[in-house]
């Protein structure tokens, strides 16, 4: 028994909705779950209203063996496939006569066996697209102000036609549900146009659009010739760039009133031009400016040659009329300020000219430029220092040999630069010495003579004041004091210099004095990889006797020694012996037993590097083998660049190998941040942005690195260099990012050591 998704209803319901859905598309598509037995095939009707293909797919799952799927045109079977595996497909290129037999079809679903089958299927299949033809009419097609205008709309197409809406001057006006849609409207005022279109809709959901169509409204039985009213321009002075109006009595015929108007200069030469209408106001338009000082006759030809209205009465005469256009303006010059930078720090010098200022008729006499700190200067180029911070003003003001002027301003920001400190340290050993570091600079430059002061919590420094050298460096030493355990101290440094915002600038960090771990029996520390040293031989004292003396002596004492031990009774012999063995034995089991209370430690980080410490102690550089760890827990504690740290618990069994790795791949409170300028650039191969590299902490700030960084680039599009460098005492980096000719989004991803960050540029097309 074929089914009929419950019944035609329903496959309407699904066809309507899927044309909503497809809206213009050219293909509709559904999809039905099925149950299917020799008993009890499945089968649905669709409408096909197009050539194209119908492609079915159906998928069964169940104790079925033999599945048919059919197709049925009005005409009858046209294609069937038989199961091969699941899924089952059928396609079919619907032809123009397989359409013109009819538009209902049926697809069917077969099952050889009595048990129940359980699938889905789906059907795809050409929809209509073409609109329906549309016609739209009115009457009269002459109206005049006592008459009515009758609009009438009429539409076909083989879906149907599901409603046809009229339009007058953009209104809505009718809408019917039928193919032929009726309104009535007017009267209308005399010399007005009304506009109207229609829309028509098919069963399919495709528009057919008439266009606008105007007729004029007319008065009725209209004798009376046009007039002109008014007209411009008149006089003398006009301006070159002007534009010629004739205002009627009424309204005119276009046409043939454009083509009754002349306009000559005093040379009897015709201005070309265009025409333009505001209601009853032909305008014209000159192609070009006119020339100044120069007579102009306008003339609007009357007669059988003349100006007509829409009733089509002529102008009985002729009407013309001059004017006079004004003499040269003089131009005023044009002022440009070109400056060498508009953002700079107290102090810092920024150059101004005015080479680019021009006048186009004649030259420029006089320069004079006000840097809006009460100082002037009267040359071309100047430079200027601003002795104090603020926002300024710059105004230059040309004047032409025609006494015109003219002036241009720059906005000019004056910051004071302000500090940035680092400290750079590396663990020390106990007792010892090591140099720390201290670095000054200024938005990445280096500064000279800048007052540092270190401060300590245990320990000494010497010297703790003093003044960076033209590298922008301070070196002191710091001395350790004796520690059983590696302990973690705070080192600070404060810096000051005259004319840098903040006055005195802070840092602290914090330095590892280490202790070697030693313990019975002491750990053995292996680097991994590590390169290995050849120990250098203690020298060989100078005898202060004789050797050969000293020598012969040594061995005449050794061989008496043993002649007489020979000659000794050996008394006990036995007995001595048993006890040395049994002396063997619990030393080889003390011995075993010690073994058995140690194992070993391997411990990892990611990236290689850090700095490793076993119960507070200093063992060395990750990666690395520890052995002879007595058993029990420990702690393994990781750090890196004196940002951060992490630990780790490691349990040691007896005669085993722990491991213990650390991911140092997240910094936490540090960020690798990019910016560009600009972000939007053209699509054309060649156009740039720039891009700035960054390290900062969660206040924002920026973090100069204590070694050079290398910082590695990508994009998905566009070109930009593979690796920059922030160096070192340096908290960024730059990098250009050049457009490809393809439009769309770059993302730039930068990777620095074991940070990650990233930004956009859209690259648009070029117009």
């Amino acid at each position: 028994m074929a089914k009929k998704l419950d019944s035609k209803r329903a496959l309407v319901l699904v066809v309507l909705i899927m044309g909503l859905l497809a809206g213009r598309v050219s293909a509709a598509t559904f999809e039905e779950k099925i149950e299917v037995s020799e008993n009890d095939p499945f089968s649905i009707d669709f409408t096909v209203e197009e050539t194209g293909v119908i492609y079915a797919e159906v998928e069964l799952e169940g104790a079925i063996e033999e599945i048919g799927l059919v197709l049925k045109s009005p005409t009858g079977e046209v294609k069937r496939e038989v199961w091969e595996g699941m899924p089952l497909y059928l396609k079919y290129e619907v032809s123009k006569d397989d359409i013109a037999e009819g538009t209902e079809w049926e697809i069917s679903v077969r099952s050889g066996l009595s048990g129940m089958g359980y699938g889905t299927l789906k059907i795809t299949y050409p929809r209509d697209t073409t609109p329906p033809t549309i016609a739209l009419s009115c009457s009269p097609e002459n109206p005049t102000t006592d008459q009515q205008i009758t609009f009438i709309a009429t539409a076909s197409d083989r879906s149907g036609i599901d409603r046809i809406e009229i339009f007058v001057n953009t209104e809505t006006v009718e809408e019917c549900f039928e193919s032929k849609c009726t309104y009535i409207g007017g009267p209308y005022p005399a010399g007005t146009f009304v506009s109207y279109g229609a829309n028509a809709y098919d069963g399919a959901g495709n528009r057919a659009w008439t266009d606008y169509k105007s007729v004029h409204i007319a008065e009725p039985m209209d004798i009376i010739p046009p007039t002109v009213i008014d007209n411009t321009p008149v006089g003398t002075d006009v301006p070159v760039r002007t534009e010629i109006t004739i205002t009627f009595s009424e309204s005119m015929n276009m046409e043939l009133t454009e083509y009754a108007f002349s306009m000559y200069d005093s040379g009897e030469s015709r201005v070309p031009g265009n025409f333009y209408w505001k209601e009853n106001m032909m305008i014209f338009k000159p192609h070009f400016d006119l020339d100044h000082d120069t007579e102009y006759i306008v003339n609007l030809e009357g007669g059988n040659w003349g100006a007509m209205d829409l009733a089509e009465n002529i102008q009985v005469r002729s009407y013309n009329w001059g004017f006079r256009t004004s003499s040269p303006e003089l131009l005023s010059p044009a002022a440009i300020i070109s400056a060498s930078a508009t953002q700079i720090k107290e102090g810092e010098g920024i150059s101004f000219n005015a080479e680019a200022s021009s006048d186009r008729d004649g030259e420029i006499v006089s320069y004079y430029w006000d840097f809006g700190d009460g100082t002037t200067d009267t040359r071309i180029n100047v430079e200027h220092v601003y002795s104090h911070s603020g926002h300024y003003t710059v105004a230059l003001t040309v004047t032409d040999n025609d006494k015109l002027s003219d002036t241009d301003t720059e906005d000019i920001s004056v910051t004071i630069p302000t500090l940035s400190v680092s400290i750079s340290t590396n663990p020390v050993l106990s007792g010892e010495s090591e140099e720390i570091i201290i670095q000054v600079f200024s938005d990445g430059d280096s500064i000279d003579g800048a007052d540092v002061f270190l401060s300590f919590s245990i320990g000494s420094l010497h010297p703790t004041e003093g003044k960076t050298d033209e590298d922008g460096e301070f070196v002191s030493t710091y001395t350790a004091p004796p520690v059983s355990t590696t302990q973690q101290y705070t080192i600070s440094a404060a810096v000051k210099k005259e004319g840098y915002e903040g006055g005195i600038v802070s840092v602290s960090d914090s330095i590892f004095v280490v202790q070697l771990l030693t313990t019975t029996p002491a750990p053995v520390v292996t680097p991994i990889p590590m390169p290995e040293e050849t120990p250098t031989p203690a020298p060989t004292p100078p005898p202060s006797q004789p050797i050969v003396p000293i020598a012969i002596a040594a061995i005449a004492a050794v061989t008496v020694l043993i002649y007489i031990l020979k000659k000794l009774p050996n008394e006990n012999t036995d007995e001595e012996e048993e006890e040395e063995e049994e002396e063997e034995e619990e030393e080889e089991e003390e011995e075993e037993e010690e073994e058995e209370h140690y194992g070993s430690i391997s411990a990892s980080s990611d990236p290689d590097g850090a700095v490793v410490l076993l119960d507070g102690a200093y063992q060395g550089i990750s990666a690395i083998a520890m052995d002879n760890i007595p058993i029990g827990p420990h702690i393994v504690l990781f750090a890196k660049f004196g940002y951060f740290k992490c630990e780790r618990e490691a349990v040691v069994n007896v005669n085993q190998p722990t491991y213990v790795h650390c991911d140092l791949t997240e910094i936490p409170g540090l960020k690798l941040k990019l910016s560009a300028e600009p972000t939007k650039i053209p699509a054309d191969g060649v156009s740039e942005s720039q891009m700035a590299i960054w390290i900062e902490d969660n206040n924002d700030n920026k973090i100069p690195v204590p070694v050079d960084v290398t910082v590695e680039l990508r994009t998905n599009r566009g070109m930009i260099e593979r690796q920059v460098k922030i160096l070192a005492g340096h908290a960024s980096a730059t990098a250009t990012l050049t457009s490809s000719t393809d439009e769309g989004t770059a993302t730039v991803e930068a990777k620095a050591e074991f940070l990650k960050g990233s930004t956009t540029v859209e690259f648009l097309r070029s117009t």
